[in-house]
């Protein structure tokens, strides 16, 4: 395989490279063309399949295996003789994992070179993965040549590629996994920088330790022959046996003491026993410690492995895009920001969430043997998603339970004459519709070989009882015919269908019963910053009333914590700012708002807009998010900032915390957005590109219309009393300048309690241009 870098040299070593790579796939066309067309010219048949096979070459390096192939075979065309395509067509067969195709070209290749170590190579992994999902005495046999090939490249080449390692995953699939771990630390040892050991090695380990005898394992791994990898997997076996403070003890020394050893593993298993010991914060901590100390792709790909359950296929294409370690370390950054109920929050509750699940997957829903191909694909609405082939750990009640976590209720049925059944339900929420799967572990399978299954039979719908879970089994096991039971079947598999396909492609989130809503009022408003950016300015408050129970006394003190947390949209963090505050229960605040504001300035682009406020002594908790677009004011143009609604606006009014300058005015704002009938509703806001006369001077006027959302009666039944349509209030105004401030205070009190919409539209009365915005309020009686 010719493997094409582009990595070395140099700017201008790397142009060159490209330029060559260029002429040589025009000229590989030409040639492709002219054979193709037939023409009757004198054609160097020997020296154009020489010039495809290189061209084949650059396009198998450069990953593009369909034009690789159509270059090869052409060049078979020219001369059926010509090995070098065989081995091309052959190398594009392993590529794609089609290992019967594969094992055509190369044994092609071993009938006219019987030494030839790359056939022997592929060979023996043909026979290996056709062998592991046979029966017995085939599977044995297949075994056997797999590893008589292997030899044969030792025999030959004892550093060809990866072939210990190979021979390390036959060995595994014959279930010798010390045997296998053997094999592969030797791979290591012989070829240090191939990445594929370094993390397979891992996954060989894990299952020595999970199914070797105790006493083994430890004797086996306090021998010197394993280098730090012993003293890691002695503390994995500890924690698996569930002596977590003395796991916790030997990773701990083991990352004081060996340099060598990998930071991001050991944090990795280090976070999996805080977060089953229940200490979150801990974990977090050192779950973040784990992607901080990645260091090589090993490590990257060591953390990647705790988080490919759950990723969505644009998360996984975007995975596979990461090729330094900055954009690794941010990748996981950027799934967790984005999975987090609380963006910007110190805490995030679905990490922790995430590894109870994969912790008790890891005890109770193991898979180890090979994963047979899922051929039932009707099962879902669509196609798998690209994830699912990355599991080699977990049978699907594991992959469904990572994802979506415990199920409501479940119901198990064994009986003779049918498959093992297990079904889950997961309850109607606000969110989503109710969701059932159904699991079989057929007879002929494994016991740990649980599936996604299709309806159960009536007879086991009955016995499980699952017609209190959806009245339409009911139906399906009492009906009266054949075609009344089939046409229930149907419907029922339809919604299975896309049951299934949410199960897999989605997440539901749970929360810990110690995490309570705390009702939190956000919002924000955009002005024009330096420079072309904007002034993005985010308001956001707590009532004391929701902050304290009304069974709490006076003088009550606790403190909160909030935040605000600006991402792009991939979830990359651009600023968040924290603030830890202290509240205190009296008379005086019962019925006051606790408010805060924060500016940031940004460029206008598209953001998401995150907050969150929690009580840190109860576990309560409120957040929001958004997507939102921040535009320009573009120079010239007449515009409008965001409406700003507030309890007070001044220029004499102090500056204090929850509020804003602007223009030497300042605004107190109102994160609740709630106003009393009795007060005035103070509101501020920013005129941009007015015309200006000679003398710098614009004229414009300014409307504002208050228009109820809910038309209201009062009196006897509602029939007698006003009802209050829009009001509009229009002034006119000179401003010194094309951009210019606003504010006014506005009566509501001709209105009764309820939503509220206020527009307000500008109009430039030297070009009559205009310019709208709006906001919603509430209005209360007290």
């Amino acid at each position: 395989m010719s493997d094409v870098s582009l990595s070395t040299k140099g700017p201008a070593r790397r142009m060159k490279l490209l330029r060559e790579i260029g002429l040589s796939l025009l000229m590989a066309g030409a040639l492709i063309a002219r054979a193709e067309r037939g023409l009757g010219q004198q054609v160097d048949s020997a020296a154009s399949a020489q010039e495809l096979i290189r061209t084949g070459d650059l396009w198998l390096g450069a990953g593009n295996l369909d034009a690789a192939e159509r270059c090869y075979r052409q060049a078979l065309r020219l001369d059926e003789a010509a090995i070098p395509a065989w081995r091309g067509l052959g190398r594009i067969e392993a590529r794609r994992q089609r290992w019967d195709e594969a094992a055509e070209w190369f044994s092609k290749i071993e009938e006219a070179v019987p030494l030839d170590p790359e056939a022997h190579y592929y060979l023996g992994i043909r026979d290996r993965e056709s062998g592991k999902y046979k029966g017995i005495v085939l599977r044995q046999l297949d075994f056997r040549s797999a590893e008589k090939h292997f030899r044969k490249v030792i025999e030959y080449d004892s550093l060809f590629q990866d072939v210990w390692y190979q021979m390390a995953l036959l060995e595994r699939y014959r279930e010798h996994y010390l045997r296998a771990v053997e094999l592969a630390y030797r791979q290591i040892l012989l070829k240090p920088g191939l990445l594929e050991p370094r993390v397979g090695i891992f996954r060989l380990f894990d299952l020595y330790v999970q199914y070797a005898d105790s006493a083994e394992v430890f004797q086996e791994l306090q021998q010197d022959r394993f280098g730090w990898y012993a003293q890691f997997f002695q503390a994995e076996k500890l924690r698996r046996l569930g002596h977590l403070d003395s796991a916790r003890v030997t990773f701990e020394n083991l990352l004081n003491r060996e340099p060598e050893a990998s930071s991001t593993a050991i944090h990795l298993r280090l976070a999996r026993i805080a977060f089953e010991k229940g200490e979150n914060p801990q974990g977090e901590a050192m779950y973040w410690s784990a992607i901080e100390s990645i260091r090589n792709p090993v490590d990257a790909e060591l953390a990647f492995q705790d988080v490919k359950y759950i990723l969505t296929d644009e998360e996984y294409e975007r995975w596979t895009r990461c090729v330094l370690l900055g954009q690794k370390k941010a990748f996981f950054a950027q799934i967790w920001a984005s999975r987090s109920p609380f963006p910007g929050s110190t805490e995030n509750p679905r990490l922790a969430e995430h590894y109870r699940r994969l912790i008790f997957a890891e005890k109770w829903y193991r898979q180890d043997e090979p994963h047979r191909p899922f051929h039932t694909l009707d099962l879902m609405a669509g196609n798998l998603p690209r994830v699912f082939g990355l599991n080699e750990e977990f049978h699907q009640k594991g992959l469904v339970y990572i994802r979506w976590g415990k199920p409501d209720d479940k119901s198990l049925f064994s009986g003779q004459g049918y498959p093992s059944y297990e079904s889950w339900v997961y309850r109607k929420t606000t969110t989503q519709p109710q969701i059932i799967v159904h699991f079989a572990n057929p007879e002929d399978a494994s016991p740990s070989d649980w599936r996604i299954s299709r309806i159960p039979p009536p007879e086991v719908v009955w016995d499980m009882g699952l017609e209190s879970w959806d009245v339409r089994y009911h139906h399906y096991v009492a009906a009266s015919s054949e075609v009344e039971q089939l046409s229930l079947a149907n419907e029922l598999e339809r919604d299975l269908q896309e049951s299934n396909r949410r199960l897999l492609t989605e997440e539901r989130m749970t929360f810990p019963d110690t995490i309570q809503l705390l009702p939190a009022y956000f919002y924000w408003s955009s002005f024009k910053g330096e420079n072309g950016g904007i002034d993005l300015n985010f308001y956001y408050g707590v009532a004391f009333a929701d902050a304290f129970s009304s069974k709490e006394p006076f003088g009550v003190r606790r403190f909160f914590e909030s935040g605000v947390a600006i991402y792009d949209t991939l979830w990359n963090q651009l600023a968040r700012r924290l603030r830890r505050f202290p509240l205190e229960k009296s008379k005086e605040t019962l019925g006051a708002l606790a408010t805060d504001a924060q500016t940031f300035h940004l460029e206008p682009g598209i953001y998401r807009l995150t907050f969150f406020v929690r009580d840190e002594g109860r576990k309560r908790i409120g957040s929001w998010r958004l997507l939102d677009t921040l535009r320009a004011f573009p120079p010239g143009t007449l515009s409008l900032s965001d409406l700003t609604l507030a309890v007070e606006v001044s220029p004499a009014l102090p500056l204090a915390p929850g509020r804003f300058r602007r223009y030497g005015v300042v605004v107190a704002p109102n994160p609740s957005r709630a106003f009393s009938l009795r007060r005035p509703i103070f509101m501020y806001f920013e005129i941009y590109g007015l015309s200006l006369d000679e003398q710098g001077v614009a004229r414009c006027r300014v409307s504002y219309t208050l228009e109820p959302l809910q038309k209201k009666r009062t009196g006897l039944l509602g029939l007698f009393g006003p009802r209050t349509g829009a009001v509009t209030i229009t002034s006119e105004f000179e401003p010194q300048g094309s951009d210019s401030p606003m504010y006014t205070a506005l009566d509501a009190s001709q209105f009764t309690d309820g939503p509220l919409q206020l527009r307000v539209e500008v109009t430039d009365l030297r070009n009559g241009r205009t310019a709208r915005k709006s906001i919603l309020m509430h209005l209360v009686k007290s």
